[in-house]
């Protein structure tokens, strides 16, 4: 490896550090509010109001990245994560629980694209023009800090219980905020650069446009959007179901790290399979199907129910590389940060929506039913990816025709 830029290290640290302190509770916080006697309809409530934020604060915190700049983005963000674990250790109260989530989301709309902008502007400065072997080196560290965060947190719950984990994340994201505050160097942006709340309306609008305009496109998006319903679901409901099944709390974060130690080779096979494979879509069709069996498989092996989703995981980790390297093929790059914009937004909103499916099936109709559902929603998707490949045949028999006729 090369030498590394100035600044490199400060980044890698922050990374990994802002993950591993976030990835303390991952394993273990559905489970642990589920404790304090909060049921599904309850947690979907605290989901929506998280996500919720994020949809609304996303365009002012981003103003302030661009007018205060990212180190002060970045800065507010781990500050504000901090007094929001803070607060959940020292709260039982529904009410304030609900408000805290609310604080986080709005504290990761100061992360989101403000860390990313800072590095890139900061490794350009530092006379780094391709990026692409440090953005590696970069994503290397998300992934240790949420191994070591899962596997910290599994030896802590052994120790002291899951409570513990909260105030841990806290102290550590607040410790974190002032070491960015001292360490990190600001770079100057021109006002040309700066955004504006018109210019992202502007944005979204355009995104959109070209979305309903582009067919295929369109219903690959809208496919995604009912995978990420799917995901969502599965996501929300693996950590009451195994404590249902009397699989002890103590042991999901190790859980978690092997479904990612596994993950993480697999997809870097993402790129050779794809190139393999006759096309994308219909891999994506194939990880959709593995993905609804796995998940109807978990409702059958009871106390087993770990060994299918640690192999949910090695199939998931597959679909996003193959899919993200598809649909950017079909947008130009004139549009590409708008078209991804939007579609940024409708992942928001499949969360949402997922989150309101196990708020009402999880409170009258049980975790099961909650996979069922998950498994129903993907082979939905299925479906669509199904419709999307009849699309994009017509769409290439259509171009030969026309160069036909041209040619003729």
């Amino acid at each position: 490896m090369k030498k590394k830029p100035e600044g490199f290290n400060f980044f890698y640290t922050t990374r990994l550090l802002s993950v591993l302190f976030d990835s303390l509770t991952g394993p273990f916080w559905v489970v642990y509010f589920y404790n304090l006697g909060i049921d599904a309809v309850g947690i979907s409530l605290m989901l929506m109001a998280n996500h919720i934020a994020i949809t609304v604060f996303e365009i002012p915190t981003g103003a302030v990245a661009d007018f205060l700049g990212r180190k002060t983005s970045v800065f507010l963000s781990l500050l504000l994560s901090g007094i929001t674990f803070t607060g959940i250790y020292f709260t039982d109260n529904f009410i304030f629980i609900l408000l805290l989530y609310s604080l986080c989301g709005v504290a990761a709309t100061f992360m989101s694209g403000a860390f990313h902008a800072w590095f890139v502007d900061s490794m350009q400065k530092a006379g780094e023009e391709d990026l692409t072997e440090w953005w590696g080196h970069l994503t290397s560290g998300r992934q240790i800090g949420s191994i070591l965060g899962y596997l910290i947190g599994s030896g802590l719950t052994w120790l002291f219980g899951i409570r513990i984990l909260w105030i841990i994340s806290g102290i550590g994201s607040l410790i974190l905020a002032f070491y960015v505050l001292s360490k990190g160097k600001e770079i100057n942006i021109s006002v040309a650069n700066k955004s504006s709340f018109k210019k992202y309306c502007n944005i979204v609008l355009e995104g959109t446009t070209y979305l309903f305009k582009r067919k295929l496109l369109f219903i690959l998006i809208f496919s995604s959007f009912v995978w990420f319903i799917s995901t969502g679901i599965f996501a929300l409901t693996w950590q009451p179901y195994f404590k249902e099944q009397e699989i002890d709390p103590k042991y999901f974060g190790i859980i978690m790290t092997v479904y990612m130690c596994i993950s993480i080779p697999i997809l870097k096979k993402a790129g050779a399979l794809s190139r393999k494979a006759k096309g994308e879509l219909t891999i994506i069709q194939i990880i959709g199907v593995l993905s609804g069996v796995i998940t109807v498989t978990m409702v059958f092996v009871n106390k087993l129910a770990w060994i299918p989703y640690i192999l949910y995981g090695a199939v998931y980790s597959l679909k996003d590389p193959i899919f993200q390297g598809y649909i950017n093929k079909l947008i130009p790059s004139s549009v590409r940060s708008t078209v991804l914009s939007t579609y940024n937004l409708l992942i928001s909103l499949a969360t949402i929506v997922s989150s309101i499916i196990f708020g009402i099936v999880g409170k009258y109709f049980g975790f099961k039913a909650l996979f069922i559902s998950s498994a129903v929603v993907c082979l939905l998707m299925v479906l669509i990816v199904g419709y999307a490949k009849t699309v994009e045949k017509n769409q290439v028999a259509n171009t030969v025709e026309e160069r036909t006729i041209e040619n003729g």
